[in-house]
């Protein structure tokens, strides 16, 4: 799981034009960097973009992961206020499909219920493996 912070471009003027506090988490291990600069320019992106622009929260589609092709993710962003009430940047997260599949269904309302997360566009996102899937073998018709 990644998480980031990026701030609107100079809002702390010390840290440079561009400051986005990157988390990930690595099994056990947790690093942290200072991910924006000009060459990774968040500003710009869409998940920043429409937070700060519609003042509202975003889900992205689904992708690949860049670093791993077979994961894939989807992104949710929100904007943070100061203490005036105005934006002072965007927290995001990158959550593994498969992952958020997992939590929808680790409880059932139904013992053959399953949860399942649809993008605005259609697309799964995610919902239970196939494997775990129950399927009964119907009789057929005389």
């Amino acid at each position: 799981m990644v998480a980031a912070f990026a701030m609107l471009p100079d809002y702390y003027p010390e840290k440079g034009r561009l400051f986005e506090p990157y988390t990930v988490r690595r099994g056990e291990v947790i690093e942290t960097y200072q991910l924006g600069s000009e060459e990774h320019d968040y500003s710009k992106n869409i998940y920043f973009t429409v937070s700060v622009e519609k003042d509202s929260s975003f889900w992205s589609e689904p992708y690949l992961d860049e670093d791993d092709p077979n994961v894939t993710l989807i992104t949710y962003t929100f904007p943070v206020y100061d203490a005036s009430g105005r934006i002072a940047g965007v927290v995001g997260v990158d959550l593994e499909s498969e992952w958020l599949g997992n939590m929808l269904n680790a409880r059932h309302m139904f013992p053959s219920s399953y949860d399942i997360l649809i993008s605005g566009e259609g697309k799964l996102i995610c919902g239970p493996k196939v494997s775990s899937l129950f399927f009964e073998r119907l009789p057929l018709a005389s």
